[in-house]
């Protein structure tokens, strides 16, 4: 559209006034854009200072714009912490716009959001205090719109007036780092905002982003609205707005946006700044810092990935000490992360499974499902190493090396039991019969004790005499078990050098 159009978008907005849409709204909710790893990080944190340190209560929304945006784990992590979590993407077919500029989401998310009366928050806008105190103020209440000033002022000379049909004038440019509205009582302004900036590609070429559409919309619409009286702080290149007292309300951290990975800079105060250092140190904790989606997988992969996910295992590779590992849900590695070991994903290829390990850039490592239960494959980055994946269980009750590993016995240890005829009543001879077998059994499969006293457990309603003959048969069966396994349990040579007077060094 040509800058001329500008025009005819407020002329349509002055001669046809939007209505507003009654019941869709409801209530007083906070409502931040933070979509990317850098405006993820910063909406973390804010949220968990909202949260654990602010005390404050109110719903909260986090905004984004597309999947690519925010992965399934960070997704989680803001939900973790109370926020809905709201992709505007597919609500472009409901509600048009442009949003062609990151810029234009604001508007749109505080119009479109649940809430009836918003706080819109930059991701990188602390508050200094619990900030739902700005629904009572009566710079507020008066108005319906209350923004914060910046440091800068539109000229007089902006084509921006002319265009919008505005007499040209200086006027205090808006920093909508924090702002407050009641979408019921500006409704046609905060339209007319949404339709500005999505004529970004011309309007930004003669103001700062979306922040001063929402001055020149109210003005175009007459829509009253209050500026805070006190001009911000500065605070090294940060900006300190303040509350109608003059006393500090948000650290807008235009300059030192809070960082994943490096030191952050002290908030102002230093009231906060332990509080932050905490909410940063556990984002690096349950995140890899990368917006990780997995590959298109099956309905098998799937089936698979679930299967896999929250299930511990020991990681062996051949460069280096084996280790814990844990998948998580949202395909992180949660436990035994590391350079080229940090997402995960099951896909299917040729009819068989393959287990993909990622690194903060690539796909690293591929593994292979193998008949025992175990996963094995290789890298392909680096010097190259070969890898296992084994169920923790499985490693701590089989031994596993380089050969193949002898599968469970509960199927086998089920079907003798069924075929025994427990429910006929108790037989000693039967009984007889079940501990010569379980003996043979017990030198094949290192589980078979196990196996037993699993049975057990889920088929507790028997004759009391069945139930005590088996259980003292599977504790007999773990002790000599573990015997074999301690006789063959390697312990440190007794000797470990040639002792004067027992040998004769001949060389």
């Amino acid at each position: 559209m040509a800058q001329g159009s500008l025009l005819d978008i407020v002329t349509a907005s002055q001669f046809s006034p939007p209505a507003y849409p009654v019941g869709r709204f409801a209530g007083r909710g906070i409502v931040i854009c933070a979509g990317g790893p850098r405006y993820f990080t910063c909406a973390f944190v804010l949220l968990h200072l909202l949260r654990h340190a602010l005390g404050c209560q109110l719903p909260v929304q986090i905004w984004h714009l597309g999947a690519q945006e925010l992965s399934p784990a960070m997704i989680g992590l803001l939900q973790g912490l109370g926020a809905e979590v709201v992709d505007a993407e597919p609500l472009l077919s409901r509600y048009p716009a442009s949003i062609r500029n990151g810029w234009a989401l604001k508007p749109f998310a505080a119009m479109h959001s649940r809430f009836a009366e918003v706080l819109g928050l930059d991701a990188d806008a602390v508050p200094l205090v619990s900030p739902e105190v700005v629904f009572d103020w009566p710079q507020y209440l008066h108005s319906g719109a209350l923004f914060w000033p910046d440091i800068a002022d539109l000229a007089a000379a902006n084509p921006v007036w002319h265009l919008l049909g505005l007499e040209p004038r200086r006027e205090i440019s808006f920093d909508t780092g924090q702002f407050v509205l009641d979408k019921k009582r500006c409704w046609a302004a905060l339209m007319l905002t949404v339709a500005l900036n999505s004529e970004s590609e011309s309007l930004y070429l003669m103001i700062h982003g979306e922040k001063d559409s929402f001055l020149l919309a109210f003005l175009c619409c007459n829509q009253p609205f209050h500026v805070m009286e006190h001009r911000p702080l500065l605070f090294d290149s940060d900006l300190i707005q303040l509350d109608p007292s003059g006393s500090p309300f948000t650290h807008h951290r235009t300059y030192s946006k809070f960082l994943f990975n490096g030191r952050n800079r002290v908030m102002y105060g230093d009231t906060l700044t332990a509080a932050a250092d905490a909410a940063v140190q556990a984002l690096r904790a349950h995140w890899t810092g990368v917006v990780f989606h997995p590959p298109a997988m099956s309905a098998l992969a799937q089936k698979t990935a679930a299967q896999l996910a929250g299930q511990n295992f020991v990681y062996h590779i051949s460069s280096g000490q084996a280790r814990a590992m844990r998948l998580a849900a949202d395909f992180q590695v949660a436990l035994g992360r590391a350079e080229f070991e940090q997402h995960w994903a099951v896909i299917e290829r040729d009819g068989a499974l393959v287990l993909q390990l990622f690194s903060a850039t690539r796909l690293s490592i591929e593994l292979s499902l193998q008949p025992d239960g175990s996963w094995q494959g290789s890298s392909s980055v680096g010097n190259g190493f070969s890898a296992t994946l084994v169920a923790e269980t499985a490693a701590e009750s089989i031994r596993f090396a380089a050969v193949d590993r002898v599968p469970s016995s509960g199927p086998i240890v089920a079907e003798l039991l069924t075929g025994a005829g427990l429910g006929a009543g108790f037989d000693e001879r039967v009984l007889g019969q079940l501990r010569s077998a379980f003996e043979l059994l017990n030198n094949v499969y290192f589980d078979a004790p196990e196996a037993l006293l699993a049975w057990l457990t889920a088929h507790r309603r028997m004759a009391n005499d069945w139930y005590g003959g088996l259980q003292n048969l599977a504790e007999n069966l773990k002790a000599e078990r573990d015997a074999r396994a301690e006789a063959v349990r390697p312990v440190a040579a007794p000797m470990d050098t040639l002792r004067p007077g027992l040998y004769h060094r001949i060389a």
